[in-house]
């Protein structure tokens, strides 16, 4: 394979649901695993059940997203859900946000707005590429 056609294939918008699968996946492993010093680390050692249960959320939502990556025709509508739980996770942390603002320290106040930031990138690049994977 050529390094062009490498370049081409992580422009592809199949590959930003692979490595959304990746990053969600690790995500929610690092959540599973360490909640509580997270939580401990953003000011709010009460969250530690809320992220475990989100960490536990990642794992189904990386194989989803590793599911449409790899798909040779992903259906329209798995692409749709997709995107939809993109926006309402950026909605979910802006609300997060804007309740737990001062309970929250500067560096759990970076953290979230940081992820939230990161995951409305990645959603505007799945509904500008969406046209693209949708079947014949």
């Amino acid at each position: 394979m050529t390094d062009l056609s490498l370049a081409a294939q992580a422009r592809s918008p199949k590959a930003f649901y692979t490595i959304d699968a990746a990053i969600s996946g690790i995500l929610g492993i690092a959540l599973l695993a360490g909640a509580g010093p997270i939580a401990d680390l953003a000011g709010m050692p009460a969250a530690a059940g809320f992220l475990m249960a989100v960490g536990a959320f990642l794992l189904p939502w990386a194989l989803f997203n590793y599911a449409i990556g790899t798909a040779t025709g992903p259906a329209w509508s798995a692409i749709l859900a997709n995107i939809a739980g993109d926006a309402a996770w950026v909605a979910i942390s802006i609300l997060l946000l804007a309740t737990h603002w001062t309970a929250l320290n500067g560096l759990g106040q970076t953290l979230l707005a940081g992820q939230a930031l990161f995951v409305a990138i990645v959603f505007l690049t799945k509904l500008r590429g969406a046209p693209s994977l949708r079947r014949s």
